[in-house]
């Protein structure tokens, strides 16, 4: 099972197949889910407009970004008891859950997963997160540039081929 692209509700590989099908009848059923899971960046057809979906790199950048939050708030001596009122340290994924998917329900309540935003839809997230963040916290953290993302991967990739 992996959740639907359009509503975010899980489905099986025979749906998938089948979904596929109506469009290429000569496909077979694992064709069709193989052609399904390939997109990257991920498209899919949405009310007669075609969302690109967020690539791994901009999903990294995405959790780079809440990694630096937590550790600004950190830094700042905040704890995520604004978030759930219990003193608790902030970690990337206490931001995500407790600050990032709040925001992203309240802008869009029909995405259930970030990896279902297009790209304008993860600057709208970000743009509020921040603006909260900055307004509470006095905290601004930029969102990782593609360039930034470049070099990171270029280093992880230089770490693993030595």
């Amino acid at each position: 099972m992996i959740a639907c692209p359009h509503c975010g509700s899980e489905i099986t590989h025979k749906e998938i197949s089948t979904m596929y099908a109506d469009t290429h009848p000569n496909v077979t059923q694992d064709e069709a889910f193989e052609a399904f899971m390939m997109f990257e960046p991920a498209t899919f057809a949405m009310t007669n407009e075609e969302i690109e979906l967020l690539t791994r790199k901009q999903q990294n950048a995405m959790w780079l970004y809440l990694t630096r939050l937590a550790k600004a708030m950190n830094d700042a001596g905040l704890d995520m008891r604004t978030a759930i009122r219990m003193p608790i340290m902030p970690t990337k994924d206490n931001c995500k859950h407790e600050m990032w998917d709040r925001v992203q329900a309240a802008l869009y309540p029909e995405v259930k997963s970030s990896r279902h935003l297009s790209k304008r839809q993860v600057n709208d997230v970000y743009m509020n997160l921040d603006r909260g963040t900055g307004e509470l916290f006095g905290i601004h953290v930029e969102f990782p540039s593609e360039e930034e993302m470049r070099r990171l991967g270029e280093l992880r990739n230089a770490k693993t081929n030595h």
